[in-house]
C-alpha cells in the first residue's frame, strides 16, 4: 500500500497538476491544433484538410468549415490562424488551395506555402513561390492587400513554410540557413536585414512575449534563438528527436512537445530537464500534435494524435491545471485494456500454433535431406538467419500480420515439397 501511495504522488507530481478535461475523438490523425488567444476556442486540422472549432469549456463541436463554406469540401484547408473577432462563424482566417478565406473568398496566391498573423491578430503575412504579401483584417471583415514584394531565393533552395511575426517586424527563410526581415510598421514590406543562422530552418514557433524562437530543424532537432536578431543558439531538441511542433508555456522558461511514446512532455530550456509528462497515448501512438495558451491564470494544453496505431485511435485531449474544472469521465477498462490485451494474446497463441508446425514439418525436411554435410552447414547457417531475422519480426508488434502471413506461406511450401519427396 505504501508503494501504491509512494507511485501515486510521483505520477501526480509529473502531472504538475495537470488534467484531461476533454476528450474528443477524431476522424484520421491530426496536421495542427491552435487554441484561440482568448482560450476559449480551439481549432484542429486534420491530414485530410479538415478543419474543425470546438469550444474549450464542454469539448463541443461548434463550426466545421466544409459545411459553413462549401468551397472547402473538395479543397480542404491548407493553413489558418486565429484573427479578430471571436465570433461564430468569422473567427478563423485561412487559406484553402489557391483561395484565401475571411468573410468572403478572395484569390490570394496560387498556392500559399506559408502564412503567419501577428500578435493583434490584425495582420496577415501570406507567402508563395513567388511573392510575400501583407494583408489587415478591417472591421467589416474584408481583407485590405497593404504590399507585396517578389521573393528571391538562394539558389536551389526549396519553398519553406516558417513565416512568422515579432512585433512589426516579418521573418521569413530565404534559404536553408538564412532568414529576411521586413519592417511593416508603415503598412508596407520594407527590407530590413538578411540574419544567416547556424543550423537549417523548418517550421517555426514563437513564444507569447515574443522573445524566443524555437526553429525545428527538417532532419530532426530544433534550437532555441533570441529575438530579434536570431543569436545565441541553444539546443532545444536533440537532433534525433523527431518533433512535429512545439508550444511555449507562458510564465515558464519552458516548451511543450510530444514524444515518440505518445508522451506530452514539458523541458526547461535552461537546463534541458523534463519538468511534466502528460500521458496522451500507453501504446505505439504517438500524439505529436501540441498547443497552449495561459488565461488568468489557468494553462490550458491542447494535444492531439499525429499517428495512431492499432488500438489507439486519433483524438484530441484538452488538459487543463485549473481545480475548478471536473476531469473527463475515464473509460472503461475492458474498452482501454482488457479488451486490445485479449486479441494481441489470441493473436500470439495464434501465432505460435503456426509457427510450431513450420519449425516441426521443416526439422522433418532437414532429417531427410541427404545432402553432405558441407550443404547441410550451410544449409543450417542459412537457416538458423532466417530463423533470427523472423523471431526479430515476429518482436515487433507492427509487423505481427506480415509474419503470419509469411508462416503460414511456409508452411504451405514445406508441406508441399514434404508430399512431392514422399511420391
Amino acid at each position: 500500500m505504501a508503494q501504491s501511495a509512494s507511485t501515486a504522488a510521483q505520477i501526480k507530481d509529473w502531472t504538475l497538476g495537470f488534467r484531461v478535461s476533454h476528450i474528443v475523438p477524431q476522424a484520421q490523425n491530426v496536421a495542427s491544433v491552435s487554441l484561440s488567444p482568448d482560450g476559449r476556442y480551439i481549432a484542429t486540422c486534420d491530414t485530410a484538410g479538415n478543419l474543425d472549432v470546438y469550444t474549450v469549456g464542454t469539448g463541443r463541436k461548434i463550426l466545421n468549415l466544409a459545411q459553413t463554406i462549401p468551397v472547402l469540401a473538395d479543397r480542404g484547408v491548407d493553413r489558418y490562424c486565429w484573427a479578430q473577432p471571436y465570433i461564430t462563424p468569422f473567427n478563423i482566417g485561412l487559406s484553402a488551395g489557391p483561395m484565401w478565406t475571411a468573410a468572403a473568398p478572395i484569390e490570394a496566391h496560387k498556392r500559399v506555402t506559408s502564412m503567419c498573423i501577428d500578435k493583434t491578430n490584425n495582420y496577415v503575412c501570406t507567402v508563395s513561390a513567388e511573392s510575400i504579401r501583407l494583408w489587415r483584417i478591417d472591421d467589416d471583415w474584408n481583407l485590405k492587400l497593404l504590399a507585396v514584394e517578389d521573393l528571391e531565393y538562394e539558389r536551389n533552395h526549396r519553398i519553406l513554410k516558417g513565416a512568422f511575426f515579432c512585433g512589426s517586424l516579418l521573418y521569413y527563410p530565404i534559404g536553408p540557413k538564412l532568414v529576411r526581415v521586413w519592417e511593416t510598421e508603415q503598412r508596407v514590406l520594407e527590407h530590413r536585414r538578411d540574419l544567416p543562422v547556424f543550423y537549417e530552418i523548418g517550421e517555426t514557433f514563437v513564444s507569447p512575449n515574443e522573445e524566443y524562437l524555437i526553429a525545428l530543424n527538417p532532419t530532426g532537432g530544433g534550437h532555441l534563438y533570441l529575438l530579434p536578431d536570431l543569436d545565441y543558439s541553444y539546443v532545444a531538441l536533440g537532433k534525433t528527436e523527431m518533433v512535429q511542433s512545439v508550444s511555449f508555456v507562458e510564465g515558464r522558461s519552458a516548451f511543450l512537445y510530444g514524444d515518440s511514446s505518445g508522451n506530452i512532455r514539458m523541458r526547461s530550456w535552461g537546463s534541458s530537464a523534463t519538468l511534466l509528462v502528460l500521458p496522451h497515448h500507453i501504446r505505439r501512438a504517438v500524439a505529436g500534435i501540441v498547443d497552449s495558451r495561459t488565461v488568468d491564470g489557468i494553462t490550458i494544453i491542447a494535444s492531439a494524435t499525429s499517428r495512431s496505431a492499432t488500438f489507439d485511435q486519433p483524438t484530441l485531449k484538452i488538459w487543463t491545471d485549473s481545480p475548478s474544472i471536473a476531469p473527463a469521465p475515464a473509460r472503461s477498462d475492458f474498452q482501454t485494456e482488457l479488451l486490445p490485451i485479449f486479441f494481441r494474446a489470441l493473436l500470439r497463441l495464434l501465432l505460435f500454433a503456426v509457427w510450431s508446425r513450420f519449425l516441426y514439418d521443416l526439422g522433418k525436411l532437414v532429417e531427410r535431406e541427404n545432402a553432405d554435410y558441407n550443404k547441410l552447414v550451410g544449409f543450417r547457417s542459412h537457416l538458423d538467419f532466417s530463423v533470427c531475422t523472423i523471431l526479430k519480426l515476429y518482436h515487433e508488434y507492427s509487423t505481427v500480420w506480415p509474419v503470419g502471413i509469411l508462416l503460414v506461406v511456409g508452411w504451405v511450401t514445406v508441406t508441399r515439397v514434404e508430399r512431392r519427396r514422399s511420391r
